[in-house]
């Protein structure tokens, strides 16, 4: 395709509509950049004139420009007698300047992927995180703030079936209560190092997997560890150990679960500390082919930047959680997307009525490296246990739900089994 991709007619159109109607140039959309060579050109006068409350004519074109030229075009286009309307032109001229940009990525990393100097994988995410920006590049989807029928749908839907949740189940009856069942939202699970923010995240993705939902997990350890946990989760056998060999039931439990989660659609992706732009275009593409249901990212501190200095920690927690944001959207509000986080280590409190010392309780504050964790997610939950003691009860704390209640969910933890379940 030619980077010199135009579409004069548009360009001239939609000039000639603003010269009907000068107050179209005080839309945000009307911007010079839409246009190119004398129609650019106009197109700034045009600005200009009407910026400085000035008639919008060609006279003035000429008295603005000095250019001739572009005075005999403003003539041709003064009188308007070209169709479209401003939306459907805008929109136009915005898909043309996509795919200039398009063409020009494409001829920029056909040079690039020649180039045996530099690792494929960074010249793979420095495309995709392009790509990314030229989605930016489209129109929103706008529509009528009057239409409520979605609305009115989901207040029947409540009418017809009180007490039912609106997600899927995630296999804790008090989890689904609270939050409504697992939706197309950002999630966020917080906890310290070894509390079991996998396994817990391991547990929701068995609980969907056994539903026939589609799931995508991105593994910040061994794929294979991560196949070991789930293995154990569903068998309810510690497959880990090294000690002594299975029982003849524990074997038959192990096999016809391995014959189960094979049948399972479910993809485990352990590239070593993917970058956003490459977990937003795997999972676009998955979805493309069949519905993802869940997006399990573990975890967002071993993700990196497609733009953000890699050397600032703070700023790439933040690309990495706007881009988890932007992904809810991107897929419709369809697929649930969790995010696993590290929190901050705080000193222990002593517990004078069992003169004991117990580990801090995690808050929404703790959240390690960046406060976007906490603004961008739809839901937060901070996992705590306490292992100084080694507790096997943990709680989940639900410390933010734009749409419904907070509270704590008691659990019961086993570690053999990498289980949670809850408990009173």
């Amino acid at each position: 395709m030619s980077r010199d991709l135009t579409d004069e007619s548009a360009e001239c159109a939609l000039l000639s509509l603003c010269f009907a109607a000068p107050k179209e140039l005080d839309r945000k959309e009307f911007k010079a950049g839409l246009f190119t060579g004398e129609q650019r050109a106009l197109a700034k006068v045009m600005l200009e004139l009407w910026a400085g409350a000035k008639p919008v004519s060609p006279a003035n074109v000429r008295l603005v420009s000095r250019d001739e030229k572009l005075g005999e075009l403003a003539d041709k286009l003064n009188v308007r007698t070209l169709p479209g309307s401003f939306e459907l032109l805008v929109e136009r001229l915005r898909e043309i300047r996509i795919r200039v940009k398009l063409a020009n990525h494409c001829s920029k990393y056909h040079e690039q992927a020649y180039d045996e100097k530099r690792p494929i994988r960074e010249i793979v995410e420095d495309f995709e995180g392009d790509a990314m920006a030229l989605r930016g590049l489209r129109s929103v989807n706008q529509e009528s703030g009057s239409d409520y029928n979605e609305i009115l749908e989901l207040i029947q839907w409540r009418q017809d079936n009180p007490g039912k949740i609106l997600g899927l189940p995630t296999g804790w009856d008090r989890v689904d209560k609270m939050i409504d069942g697992l939706q197309g939202k950002y999630y966020l699970l917080g906890a310290r190092t070894s509390v079991g923010k996998t396994s817990l995240a391991l547990c929701l993705v068995a609980s969907l997997l056994a539903m026939g939902k589609r799931v995508l997990f991105f593994a910040g350890e061994n794929g294979r560890d991560i196949k070991m946990r789930l293995l154990s989760i569903i068998s309810r056998v510690h497959c880990g150990r090294r000690d002594f060999p299975f029982t003849p039931e524990e074997g038959k439990a192990v096999s016809a679960t391995i014959a189960k989660i094979q049948r399972f659609d479910w993809i485990l992706d352990d590239t070593p500390n993917p970058s956003i732009a490459y977990i937003r275009g795997t999972a676009r593409r998955l979805h493309r082919e069949r519905r993802v249901d869940l997006v399990v990212v573990d975890f967002v501190q071993l993700c990196t930047a497609t733009h953000a200095r890699r050397d600032d920690k703070r700023a790439v927690v933040d690309e990495v959680s706007k881009g988890l944001k932007a992904a809810v959207k991107e897929h419709d509000f369809e697929t649930a997307w969790l995010a696993l986080s590290q929190v901050k280590r705080k000193e222990g409190i002593f517990d004078h009525k069992s003169k004991t010392k117990e580990q801090a309780r995690p808050e929404l504050s703790d959240l390690k490296e960046a406060g976007s964790l906490e603004e961008d997610a739809d839901v937060v939950g901070l996992l705590h246990r306490d292992q100084a003691n080694n507790s096997l009860r943990a709680e989940l704390n639900i410390a933010k739900n734009k749409d419904g209640a907070t509270g704590t969910i008691f659990m019961q933890f086993v570690p053999e089994h990498f289980y949670f379940s809850e408990s009173t």
